[in-house]
């Protein structure tokens, strides 16, 4: 079992831009990966989405388990 619920914390995922791209001289330039570099970030949050479906599924499939588990027993 997991300590921690999948959806127990509310944060949102990081932003998709590099630290070199965070502070700009030009405002408008600030916090934007130009799009011929890609971030590094990117496979980082991909993962955590991926581990979040993970356990989404293996919780669901636990569930299900032991649910089929508990109504076999009163057959």
């Amino acid at each position: 079992m997991c300590l921690f619920d999948f959806g127990s914390f509310n944060a949102e995922y990081p932003l998709e831009v590099d630290d070199d791209f965070w502070e700009n001289d030009n405002p408008q330039l600030a916090f934007v990966q130009p799009s011929d570099k890609p971030s590094t970030v990117i496979a980082f949050n991909l993962w955590l989405r991926l581990t979040d479906f993970a356990a989404s599924t293996s919780q669901s499939l636990v569930s299900l388990l032991l649910y089929s588990l508990f109504v076999s027993s009163f057959m």
